[in-house]
């Protein structure tokens, strides 16, 4: 399970471990703690609109595909029986 924490995810661009949503904290005075959560902060941020520009184009390729056929009165179609 660690190995998969520690991969870099193909849509949000960050590890799992960088995406854990962060809890809100008090005023530290701490550089390395400030640090850490600003940058998990931009992480968080940067998979938000990675998977917002995905679902857009998984949304785009689902429309064109289900577009639906219009047909005339009498036309002749083929009909395909599994």
């Amino acid at each position: 399970m660690a190995a998969y924490r520690m991969m870099v995810h193909k849509i949000t661009g960050v590890t799992p471990n960088m995406a854990r949503p962060s809890e809100e904290a008090s005023r530290t005075a701490v550089p390395f703690v400030s640090n850490l959560r600003d940058t998990l902060r931009e992480a968080h941020e940067r998979v938000r609109q990675a998977t917002q520009s995905t679902a857009r184009t998984q949304k785009r390729y689902y429309d064109k595909l289900s577009a639906g056929h219009s047909f005339r009165e009498g036309q002749k179609v083929w009909l395909a029986t599994i």
